[in-house]
């Protein structure tokens, strides 16, 4: 795994993961001037460099696929415990708001462990990183060294000068007020008034019982000579409490909201859509493969092979504005599809193919279509009318479901060859040339085995009553390729029926040619 150093005023701080570099850039504690090495001892490189930043000096999001932990806490100064992103316990730690015996848990693991364990963490406890307002100055909080010596206050210092990566904690001081240094100017102004807990106040009873104390991590919070005698000591911290409990509960109805706000407008992703799919009266199947391959499968008809593009729906309004309002019918609604708005949360992608087919899905011609998922099934539809008039944006589309289809798993070939052989059709059908599927299938596995070929047995033509689109779909899935033949296939086919309205279906290497109804007539090996 990488390794990466922040260079500080007086040395470097580090080594930190490539996530936890982005995390603290999203953080604002790394800046677009940081420099960043390899090593403690450089060389050294801006972060705007090293791809963490944009050429706007904005901080970049993680690369599609990259799984950022999220932590559970114990010791945080407010209520709520979590689940926080790390950018999230940076900049809680850079503003003092963890203890430094605070404990985490990771969504990865079980177990609890301390919090200077994670190093962007520790250097953020010890004052070694700090954390950047946007006018540049820093914003820091002493540091927080256990729960019962806690100070609150936001520190900043005027002079500050961004970029700025240290206020590096003196070493020699014993105090639990941090301090860190620019050009030796302290960030912590040494004569503030700390009133110690164990002084008495002097506007209080002499003889006040000595439990009515403020807590142990309060003493450093609160200046009591000024405080009315009226008040207990004792009140004052049951509203404290109450205070803190109203604002975690603030943070979580926020959160909440928050959360299902994002829900509700999470479009639907592209692997979403990955597998199988199949119509429920069987009549096509329809195949998303994670390459972008895309395969169509009709049972009567054409089918269709290609590949699938995920297209941005960013710019569906782009250009119309409320008094440039359109109005139109862009197409029929299909017998079996059922009409309906089109939300921004669905997908949307175009179908491309070499060959310049036509690709119909469901008896309709479609060279794109809009996505979404509904419970188990997926939705597929096109687009019938739209109506972006005034504030209004509407668009409707026709819908189909396709339910998912698990793998089956059955080998074509071997299960072909297998079967009894049928008495022939009646109808349409050229005796001296013509055997059973199973009987044309059985001798090319014969021939892919022993690698014994033969140019008369490379491909025959094949009857079957029972072998048909459909029985193929349903005992054996949606096949790795169909579509219709190319003229140059077309003319390799031997002379008896006519393939000019047929179809290739492959599975693997067994390549079937079916009539537009459906009917097997010919099969051959992939070449």
């Amino acid at each position: 795994m990488a390794e990466f150093f922040i260079k500080t005023e007086q040395s470097a701080v580090g080594p930190f993961t490539g996530i936890e570099l982005r995390e603290a850039a999203l953080a604002r504690i790394l800046t677009p001037q940081s420099d960043i090495a390899p090593c403690p001892d450089g060389p050294w490189t801006k972060a705007t460099e090293t791809g963490l930043f944009s050429d706007k000096k904005v901080p970049l999001p993680h690369p599609p696929g990259t799984h950022v932990p999220q932590y559970h806490i114990r010791g945080l100064s407010v209520s709520a415990q979590g689940p926080f992103k790390l950018r999230e316990l940076i900049g809680f730690t850079a503003r003092g708001m963890v203890r430094a015996d605070a404990t985490l848990q990771s969504d990865l693991a079980s177990e609890w462990i301390p919090v200077d364990r994670i190093l962007v963490l520790k250097a953020c406890l010890s004052g070694e990183l700090v954390l950047l307002g946007a006018d540049g100055k820093v914003h820091l909080r002493a540091q927080t060294t256990c729960a019962e010596d806690a100070i609150d206050g936001d520190l900043e210092h005027p002079d500050a000068k961004a970029p700025i990566e240290v206020a590096r904690v003196s070493t020699t001081s014993q105090s639990s007020t941090s301090s860190g240094s620019f050009e030796e100017t302290p960030l912590i102004d040494p004569s503030a008034e700390v009133t110690s807990g164990n002084k008495k106040p002097d506007s209080l009873d002499e003889d006040a019982d000595v439990d009515l104390g403020p807590p142990p991590w309060w003493r450093r919070q609160i200046r009591w000579k000024d405080l009315n005698p009226t008040i207990s000591r004792e009140s004052l911290a049951r509203s404290r409490r109450w205070v803190t409990i109203g604002l975690g509960m603030v943070i979580l109805v926020a959160g909440i909201g928050t959360a299902f706000s994002q829900w509700s407008k999470m479009g639907l992703r592209q692997e979403h859509i990955i597998g199988n799919w199949v119509a429920e009266d069987d009549s096509f199947a329809i195949a998303f493969r994670e390459d972008g391959n895309c395969v169509v499968f009709n049972t009567t008809g054409n089918s269709w092979s290609g590949e699938y593009e995920w297209m941005s729906r960013d710019d569906d309004e782009e250009g119309l504005t409320a008094s440039a309002g359109i109005s139109s019918i862009l197409d029929e609604l299909e017998r079996g599809f059922e009409l309906g708005a089109v939300k921004s949360s669905d997908g949307y992608l175009r179908l491309r193919s070499s060959a310049f087919e036509p690709t119909y899905i469901g008896n309709h011609e479609m060279s794109d279509c809009f996505l979404r998922r509904k419970n188990e099934d997926l939705m597929i539809g096109y687009p019938v009318s739209v109506d972006f008039s005034g504030s209004g944006r509407r668009m409707e589309a026709a819908w189909i479901a396709v339910k998912k289809s698990p793998p089956i798993g059955m080998d074509p070939m071997s299960d072909l060859a297998s079967m009894e052989i049928e008495p022939p059709p009646t109808v349409g059908f050229v005796v001296e040339r013509s055997l059973h599927v199973s009987q044309v299938v059985a001798a090319l596995l014969r021939m892919y085995e022993t690698g014994d070929f033969t140019e008369s047995m490379s491909g025959r033509l094949c009857y079957s009553v029972r072998v048909d689109a459909e029985y193929l779909l349903t005992n054996y899935g949606v096949p790795d390729e169909a579509r219709p033949l190319y003229p140059f296939e077309l003319a390799t086919m031997p002379n008896g029926p006519s393939f000019e309205q047929s179809q290739m279906v492959r599975y693997g290497l067994l390549k079937l040619i079916l009539s537009d109804d459906g009917q097997i007539q010919y099969v051959s090996l992939l070449e």
